[in-house]
């Protein structure tokens, strides 16, 4: 059998057979093709329904995110989506240095040169797979994966799983300093009815007023316990307050005119404010506008956009976008 003859035979069965898998897109790709490139670099798949990026390092695919733009948005809008790509590809990698960038597509070529988006970035070639068409790079990638399965739990799920493994936690925390408490204030309890009892056969006449100061003390130290759980109780919710109101201030200032926001979940978290936005826009090159403000506003971290859709909001087109960020409560007396 000659090569004509093995491509005519994958030809036909391309027709006829279709290759399905569950699991991360890109994921195996990725994999295959950092074998033979060995440093890190974005992978762009562009179909006719639109674009899935991801940023490969150290051999994985450790950030994804699907995009709207397709064959004809590149050939009909390019500056639009040059701007949103150009956003999108930077939020993922975090990085000043310039990225390599792999364009892959099944089912159409695609000519490089004429898709550059800036200077930043490097537009590679596909690495080339012996006796492999790049057009079954993805089915040849799929079919030598050896990884462990994927974890199909919805996200929902892991994270209430999360939220309630958090709560667990403080109550097991705060049980364990309440028991110290209560295990310290016996100890001091027992040495005063100790001495209480060594005071009572040897002072009769002092009995009385060693009862007194027994009972001063407990009152003076449930005073004192009472305070110090307001001043606590107080502290907390005005430097919370004083956050959210820092923050809430830095989000007016960072949306262009033509974006404004639907929706903002503040949450707290270890590493500081997750803040998760759903927002709208008129138009995509606001979204790269938008996240250019983001970076730049001290404070905010992480960045990256979830995804984006055009959706018709009253009779209007819109860009639906949902954007999420690390926030480390930078407070107004602290900015420079």
């Amino acid at each position: 059998m000659v090569k004509s003859d093995r491509e005519r035979i994958n030809d036909n069965l391309a027709m006829q057979c279709t290759p399905l898998s569950i699991g991360v897109p890109l994921w195996d790709l990725a994999n295959l093709y950092w074998n033979k490139i060995n440093e890190p670099f974005i992978l762009w798949k562009i179909t006719a329904n639109g674009s899935v990026i991801g940023y490969v390092e150290n051999g994985k695919l450790v950030k994804l995110l699907n995009a709207w733009p397709d064959y004809e948005d590149l050939a009909t809008n390019f500056e639009d989506s040059k701007a949103y790509l150009v956003s999108v590809i930077n939020s993922l990698t975090d990085t000043a240095d310039r990225i390599k960038v792999l364009v892959y597509s099944s089912d159409k070529k695609i000519n490089i040169s004429e898709i550059k988006l800036d200077e930043t970035m490097e537009f590679i070639s596909l690495p080339v797979i012996q006796d492999v068409p790049v057009k079954y790079h993805e089915a040849y990638a799929l079919a030598c994966s050896e990884g462990p399965s994927i974890n199909l739990l919805p996200f929902e799920k892991i994270q209430s799983t999360k939220k309630v493994q958090s709560l667990w936690y403080s109550t097991f925390l705060w049980l364990r300093r309440g028991a110290l408490g209560i295990g310290i204030s016996a100890v001091v309890l027992a040495l005063l009815l100790l001495g209480i009892g060594v005071f009572k056969n040897t002072k009769n006449n002092d009995l009385a007023e060693i009862h007194k100061q027994v009972e001063l003390v407990k009152l003076l130290t449930a005073k004192r316990d009472s305070l110090k759980s307001e001043i606590k109780r107080t502290g907390k919710l005005s430097g919370k307050e004083s956050i959210v109101t820092s923050l809430l201030s830095d989000l007016q200032t960072i949306y262009p005119e033509g974006m404004w926001s639907d929706e903002i979940d503040i949450n707290k978290t270890e590493k500081g404010w997750e803040v998760i936005t759903i927002a709208f826009a008129k138009s995509t090159g606001l979204l790269g506008i938008f996240m250019n403000n983001v970076h730049k506003t001290k404070g905010f971290s992480d960045i990256r956009m979830v995804y984006s859709e055009q959706i018709l909001l009253r009779g209007e087109k819109v860009i639906k976008c949902r954007i999420e960020c690390l926030w480390r409560g930078v407070l107004e007396g602290d900015r420079k």
